[in-house]
C-alpha cells in the first residue's frame, strides 16, 4: 500500500480511495486532482521469470493497450508508466478524478423511489455493452466490471437517463480468482481464466441488480464463489413479478455457467435485453432451429391466436438467444427467441418457454412448410423473403420466382435499334396458290367490269403499302424517341395502355393503307387476302413499336424492383451520381466529396474514414450502390446517419476482399460484426462491387454483388440519412460511387 505524500513521477499521493490500489493524487505539473490506479507487477501474468528491463517493457505494452482505448463511454487515461518503489515494481495508470459521479450513488437515489424500469435499464446496459464491445475488438477484457467501475458523465449527473463511463481496466492478472468483484465474477474467472464472455456475465449481474434490486448471489466470498460456479440463479421475475417473462430467459442465458452458452457477444446480449424489455404486452415464444437454418435464414408462416397468421422472417446469421421482434399490425407484437439445436439435421420447430406464463401463447407457432433461402444467386433463385410475401398453404405449392432482369440497350449511350418495316419477298411467296390465282385472274363480279381504282396488281399494292409503312415509321420514330420517357411512365402506371397503344397504331396504319386501295369490282377474296396480309404485317410493326416500349418499361420495372429479400420495396431513391442534379443534396467538400468524371468521388487523405451523405433520411429500407476503390484500402456505404450526434452504421468492404460492419459515434468506430472475407468480393484496385444493405427494424443484412454475407440484429440507431465512405487504414484512399438506389421496405 502506498503512503500519503509519496511521489510517482509528477503525481503526489494524497489518500487511498478505499480499495488499496486506487488513490487520489495531484498532478504537480498541471495542478489538478487525478485518480491513480496502482498494480503490483507480481500480480500480473507472464512476467515472473523476466529481467527487470523485460518486465518494464512488457508492462508498458500491456498498459499502452488499455491507454489507447478511445471510446466516448470509456474514461480516458491521462498517462501510465512503471515505477520501482522499495524494490517492488508497480504499474500505474492515471485517469481524471470526478467528485460525486459514482453511478452506484445515483442508483441508490433512484431506488428510493423504486426499481429502474426495464426500458431505462436497457439504455444503460447498451452504453456499457458498446464500450466493452469496443474494448474486446482491441483485445482488451475488463475482467472486473462492477458498479464501482461505472461513473456518470459530469454533464449527465442530473439526467433522467445518464451517460456512463466505464473505468477500471487493468492488464491481465496471473491469479484471476483474486482480481474481480466477487458479486459479479463469472465461474471461469473463479477458476482462473477469462474470456470476452466474462465481461458479459458481469454486465448481466449489473442488469439483474438494476431490474430486481438484488444480486443473483449473496454471502461470504467463499459462499458466493460456490454459488457462481454451481448454483443457478433465481429468475429475475422471482424478485420482481412485473418483469416480462422474456427478460428471465435473456438474463439467465447471459448468466450461463459455460461461456460458450452465453450470447455470441456482449452487444448481442444488450440487444436481446432491449427487445425483452419491450415484450411485456407482446406474444412470446421460442423457435428451435438447426445451425444450418440459422446460417441460411428461413421464413415461416405461423398461426396466431384469433385465426390470424403472420410471416416470421429469420435473417441469415441468426444466433442462439437472438430475439426477433416482429411488430404487430393492429395486434400485439411478436417476440421470438432463437434457440439453435446442433443435433437437428435441418428441421425447425417452435416450443413454449414457459407454459405457465400468461403472456405466452399455447401452440403459437404451428409447424407448417419450411422455406429455405439460397442467397448465393438472387437473380436465378427465389428467396425466402419473397416467399414470405405470398400466401403459402401447403408444402407442395411452388412459390413464384424472382423477376428475371431484362437486357436492354443503354438508352444513355446508344439510340434505339432501328425498326425495319417491309413486306419482303418470302412474305409475298407465302401467299397461298389459291389466293395468287384469284388475284392473277379475278372473275367478273356479277357481270360488272373488272376495274380497280388505284392499284390492281397485288405486288404493286403491297409495295405501295410497304412504302407507306416505312414513311409512317420514319415520321413517327422521332416522336417515339422524344417521348419514350413519358410512354414508359404511362405504361408503368397503367399496364392496360400497352394494348391500347397497339390497337391505335394498328388502326392508324390500316386506315392509312386502306386509302391506297379503292376497288368496285375486285374479287372479295382478293380484298380479304390483301387486307389480312397487310394487317398481319402492320400488326407486326405496331407490336414491334409497343414491344420496344414494353422492353423499356420492363427495364424501368426491373430497375425499380427491389432485388433483395423480402423483395417488395418501393423505389424511392435512384441517382446515377453523375452530378448533384437529382435533388438528393450530396455533400460536396473540396476533393473529399466531389462529382468528377460522371461519378461521385470520395477520398480519405488521413487515417480513418471520410463520409459523404445525401440529405434523404430513411428508416426501413434496402440501399444499394456501385463502388470502385481506385486507390488505397477500403470503402463502403453508411446508413442511419445522424449528423447531430455523428452516429451511423458503416458497411466496409476492402480491396483485399474483407468486410465488416461498424457502429460509429463521434468519430469512434465500434465493430459489431467480426471482420471476414468473402469470395463474392472482387479484390484489387479498379474493381467494381455492388454493395447493399437491407435494414428492417433491428435486423441488418449485408450483401455484395447480390450474395448474402451476414445478418445481425442491432438497435443502436433506428433511422437517419444514407451516404458513402472512403477508409484510410494507412494508405491514401480514393473511391468512386455510381448508381445508388434505395427502396422503402
Amino acid at each position: 500500500m502506498l503512503l500519503e505524500e509519496q511521489h510517482i513521477e509528477q503525481y503526489r499521493i494524497i489518500r487511498s480511495l478505499g480499495s488499496g490500489k486506487v488513490y487520489l493524487a495531484k498532478d504537480t505539473h498541471l495542478h489538478r486532482l487525478v485518480t491513480m490506479r496502482v498494480v503490483n507487477a507480481a500480480a500480473l501474468s507472464n512476467i515472473h521469470n523476466e529481467s527487470s528491463l523485460e518486465i518494464r517493457q512488457l508492462l508498458l505494452k500491456k498498459l499502452g493497450k488499455i491507454a489507447n482505448l478511445d471510446h466516448p463511454s470509456i474514461l480516458r487515461v491521462y498517462s501510465y508508466g512503471v515505477e520501482i518503489i522499495d524494490d517492488v515494481t508497480f504499474a500505474f495508470m492515471v485517469t481524471p478524478f470526478y467528485r460525486d459521479c459514482a453511478f452506484i450513488d445515483w442508483l441508490q437515489q433512484q431506488t428510493d423511489r423504486g426499481l429502474l424500469s426495464p426500458q431505462m435499464s436497457a439504455s444503460l446496459i447498451a452504453q456499457v455493452a458498446e464500450a466493452l464491445q469496443y474494448a474486446h475488438s482491441q483485445q482488451v477484457i475488463h475482467q472486473q466490471l462492477a458498479f464501482s467501475k461505472l461513473l456518470l458523465h459530469r454533464k449527465a449527473v442530473n439526467s433522467d437517463i445518464p451517460d456512463l463511463w466505464v473505468t477500471g481496466f487493468e492488464p491481465e492478472h496471473a491469479d484471476q480468482s483474486r482480481l474481480g468483484e466477487p458479486l459479479s465474477m463469472a465461474p471461469e474467472q473463479w477458476q482462473g481464466g477469462v474470456v470476452s464472455a466474462t465481461d458479459q456475465y458481469a454486465l448481466a449481474v449489473i442488469a439483474y441488480r438494476l431490474v430486481t434490486g438484488e444480486f443473483p448471489f449473496k454471502g461470504s466470498r467463499e459462499q458466493v464463489k460456490d454459488q457462481h460456479i454451481h448454483l443457478q440463479p433465481q429468475p429475475p421475475s422471482h424478485h420482481n413479478a412485473e418483469l416480462p417473462p422474456l427478460l428471465d430467459a435473456v438474463l439467465l442465458k447471459a448468466l450461463a455457467k459455460q461461456p460458450e452458452k452465453r450470447f455470441v457477444s456482449v452487444t448481442a446480449f444488450a440487444s436481446a435485453f432491449t427487445e425483452a424489455a419491450q415484450s411485456k404486452n407482446g406474444l412470446c415464444s421460442t423457435f428451435v432451429m438447426s445451425s444450418g437454418e440459422a446460417q441460411r435464414g428461413i421464413s415461416r408462416r405461423i398461426a396466431l391466436p384469433g385465426n390470424r397468421q403472420i410471416n416470421l422472417i429469420i435473417p441469415a446469421g441468426a444466433y442462439d438467444g437472438q430475439i426477433i421482434h416482429q411488430r404487430g399490425q393492429g395486434a400485439e407484437d411478436l417476440f421470438v427467441t432463437i434457440s439453435i439445436d446442433e443435433t437437428l439435421p435441418g428441421v425447425s420447430r417452435a416450443v413454449e418457454t414457459d407454459a405457465e406464463a400468461p403472456t405466452l401463447v399455447s401452440r403459437l407457432m404451428k409447424r407448417e412448410e419450411q422455406i429455405e433461402s439460397p442467397y448465393e444467386d438472387l437473380s436465378n433463385e427465389p428467396t425466402f423473403r419473397e416467399f414470405a410475401s405470398t400466401e403459402v398453404t401447403s408444402a407442395s405449392e411452388t412459390p413464384i420466382p424472382a423477376i428475371e432482369p431484362v437486357a436492354v440497350h443503354d438508352r444513355n449511350t446508344a439510340p434505339l435499334p432501328a425498326v425495319e418495316l417491309f413486306i419482303d419477298e418470302p412474305t409475298l411467296k407465302s401467299i397461298s396458290s389459291a389466293e395468287s390465282e384469284a388475284i392473277a385472274a379475278p372473275p367478273a363480279h356479277e357481270g360488272k367490269p373488272s376495274h380497280v381504282y388505284g392499284f390492281v396488281n397485288l405486288q404493286a399494292t403491297l409495295a405501295a403499302v410497304n412504302s407507306m409503312q416505312n414513311a409512317l415509321v420514319t415520321s413517327l420514330a422521332p416522336y417515339f424517341q422524344r417521348y419514350r420517357g413519358t410512354l414508359r411512365a404511362w405504361v408503368s402506371r397503367f399496364p392496360g395502355i400497352k394494348n391500347l397503344l397497339i390497337l391505335l397504331l394498328v388502326s392508324l396504319i390500316i386506315v392509312s393503307a386502306g386509302t391506297f386501295i379503292f376497288t368496285e369490282s375486285i374479287d372479295q377474296q382478293v380484298a380479304v387476302a390483301l387486307q389480312a396480309r397487310a394487317t398481319a404485317q402492320i400488326r407486326s410493326v405496331a407490336t414491334s413499336f409497343a414491344s420496344t416500349a414494353a422492353v423499356e418499361v420492363s427495364a424501368t420495372a426491373t430497375a425499380s424492383y427491389d432485388p433483395y429479400p423480402p423483395g417488395h420495396g418501393t423505389l424511392v431513391f435512384a441517382d446515377p451520381l453523375r452530378d448533384n442534379s437529382q435533388g438528393h443534396n450530396w455533400q460536396e467538400v473540396g476533393s473529399s466529396c466531389e462529382f468528377m468524371d460522371d461519378a461521385y468521388q470520395v477520398s480519405s487523405q488521413n487515417q480513418g474514414i471520410n463520409t459523404c451523405a445525401a440529405a434523404d433520411s430513411l428508416e426501413n429500407f434496402t440501399y444499394q450502390a456501385e463502388m470502385m476503390i481506385t486507390q488505397g484500402d477500403a470503402g463502403g456505404v453508411i446508413f442511419r446517419y445522424d449528423k447531430t450526434g455523428e452516429t451511423f452504421y458503416y458497411f466496409s468492404v476492402s480491396a483485399k476482399g474483407t468486410y465488416t460492419l461498424y457502429y460509429s459515434k463521434n468519430g469512434y468506430r465500434i465493430p459489431i460484426l467480426k471482420t471476414a472475407t468473402s469470395s463474392a468480393i472482387k479484390t484489387g484496385a479498379g474493381q467494381t462491387n455492388l454493395l447493399a444493405v437491407v435494414v428492417h427494424g433491428r435486423n441488418i443484412d449485408l450483401y455484395v454483388n447480390k450474395q448474402h454475407l451476414a445478418g445481425i440484429t442491432d438497435a443502436t440507431v433506428v433511422n437517419g440519412q444514407i451516404g458513402v465512405a472512403a477508409e484510410n487504414n494507412g494508405n491514401t484512399t480514393e473511391v468512386e460511387f455510381q448508381d445508388v438506389k434505395a427502396w422503402n421496405n
